[in-house]
């Protein structure tokens, strides 16, 4: 069963979604724009009997605050410490019990968070900010040629975002990757559910998985 938690973390408080056993290989499941962690309602208790998986709300998007954009600075670099030790730490620490099984995602959805006052203007300030994003890729991908990581890849052929050959540039870089190309669009827990989850199973039920060093890119 999915628990819906919120952890303090730098200065502000964030949701997140919790699922299956913490002493089981971890899943972090990272949304994409506009989405909070709710796309992944369908994914977590799939796979929640192999994995402990978690799902954060970056700030400004679902549950979780949004400071005004005035005082906060909506980059990529402020969003990742979010995800520093101490407050990944305090998410697997954090509990609740009764509570934390009601999903607020029953009244909250995607086009109300975006109708709040400011919604607008942080998701205009991420997406000038990719550009610090997009000129990280060359050190990323020599990370990735130099330590070649177990990787498994889902890939919506009909993302309105991302290109099938943007899928088809991993292997560029990590030859041994699987790359499961998929009949669907940018969110593909949504059609593909099924198919993902047996593709994440088949690839950590194999003799010769390592499933400690998976990695996987929805």
């Amino acid at each position: 069963m999915t628990s819906f938690r919120t952890v303090s973390a730098g200065g502000l408080e964030v949701f997140y979604r919790e699922a299956g056993k913490p002493g089981a290989p971890k899943l972090l499941l990272l949304g994409g724009f506009p989405a909070s962690s709710h796309q992944f309602r369908n994914l977590m208790p799939a796979l929640a009997d192999r994995f402990h998986l978690v799902a954060i709300d970056y700030p400004g998007f679902g549950n979780t605050e949004m400071p005004d954009p005035a005082e906060w600075g909506y980059s990529f670099d402020h969003l990742a410490a979010l995800l520093e030790p101490e407050a990944v730490k305090a998410i697997y620490l954090t509990g609740h019990r009764d509570p934390a099984k009601i999903s607020p995602d029953n009244w909250n959805l995607d086009l109300h968070f975006l109708a709040r006052s400011n919604a607008r203007r942080v998701q205009l300030d991420l997406f000038y900010d990719y550009r610090t994003n997009a000129a990280q890729y060359p050190a990323w991908q020599r990370r990735l040629r130099r330590d070649q990581p177990k990787t498994l890849i889902f890939w919506g052929r009909g993302d309105i975002f991302f290109t099938p050959a943007g899928g088809e540039a991993y292997l560029r870089d990590l030859p041994d990757a699987k790359l499961v190309r998929l009949d669907s669009g940018h969110f593909a827990t949504e059609d593909r559910l099924q198919d993902i989850v047996d593709g994440i199973t088949a690839s950590t039920t194999k003799p010769s998985s390592r499933q400690e060093g998976r990695q996987c890119a929805l």
